[in-house]
């Protein structure tokens, strides 16, 4: 086995576990905790986390193929969260290489992980020293310095697989723009206005989910929550859970939320000022969850 198919084969989730519990930082209690941090990005962070819990599993040397379709099915993130990720940079900036090949015979964007620029980015935002990783995680990280850290070849995917491009599929994709001047004039000027509003919702969406993860739930259950409910009853359910000290602020928030409790006025008698663990009051599908 090659140094690069090692790499591959390494158990990324349960090395990046036993980091959390090593460096035990208040602020950094899950892998998902450090995954959003370390992007800044909730949905950057899911889709990392996806792509790390399928890079050992890959057979096209650490290289895994996803769809828009793929993406929704497996994260619930629509195309315009993915092509917000894709255009700000987000995954390559923590080590992700995106590249257009065939998949099946069709032009379908991949991504691979580069473990070592990965590990180097971990260790900078941890202020860990790269010793301390390459011993946990059994990979040698050169020195960023040096420049001897180049991206990781091919392998042994055909070059005939590339597509000639690394833009995002659906990028290339053009809307025929109208003809008429004026017309062309208020689209840009509507069109700005609606990306202007898109642009803060996201931005409001992304740091609630931050805020989720920060709380105590991992990325998945925090983006269902945000799908499922209105920001600001979550929100409320949240600076109520602060307010009660609850012990178990997830199963606190997930039952506040499912039984539709009042939490706008602390002087009524709603059962909240008795609430010293949350998975008292969790029953169904969310036990385990909540007793973990």
């Amino acid at each position: 086995m090659n140094i690069q198919t090692h790499e591959m084969t390494i158990d990324l989730l349960g090395n990046l576990r036993q980091l959390v519990r090593d460096v035990n930082r208040r602020d950094i209690r899950s892998v998902d905790a450090l995954l959003s941090k370390l992007t800044g990005d909730a949905n950057a962070a899911l889709m990392l986390l996806r792509l790390i819990y399928w890079t050992p599993k890959s057979k096209r040397d650490g290289w895994i193929y996803k769809s828009w379709r793929d993406w929704d099915a497996e994260c619930n993130l629509s195309q315009g969260q993915i092509k917000r990720v894709h255009g700000q940079g987000l995954l390559e900036a923590v080590g992700v290489v995106r590249e257009v090949r065939k998949a099946n015979g069709v032009p379908t964007m991949h991504y691979r992980l580069n473990i070592r620029a990965f590990l180097r980015q971990i260790a900078s935002y941890l202020g860990l020293d790269l010793p301390r990783l390459e011993a946990l995680f059994g990979v040698a990280v050169p020195d960023e310095s040096n420049g001897s850290d180049q991206p990781d070849s091919p392998g042994d995917v055909d070059q005939n697989d590339r597509t000639g491009t690394t833009k995002p599929i659906t990028d290339i994709n053009q809307h025929a723009l109208p003809t008429n001047n004026t017309d062309i004039q208020t689209t840009a000027a509507d069109d700005s206005f609606f990306e202007d509003t898109s642009a803060e919702r996201e931005s409001e969406t992304n740091l609630l989910l931050l805020d989720l993860v920060d709380t105590g739930f991992d990325l998945i259950k925090a983006h269902w929550l945000v799908k499922r409910y209105e920001a600001e009853q979550i929100r409320s359910v949240m600076a109520r859970s602060r307010e009660a000290a609850a012990h178990n602020p997830p199963g606190f928030i997930l039952t506040a939320l499912r039984e539709s409790w009042e939490v706008s006025s602390q002087n009524k008698h709603t059962g909240l000022d008795l609430l010293e663990d949350g998975k008292r009051y969790a029953q169904g599908k969310y036990a385990d969850f909540i007793d973990s």
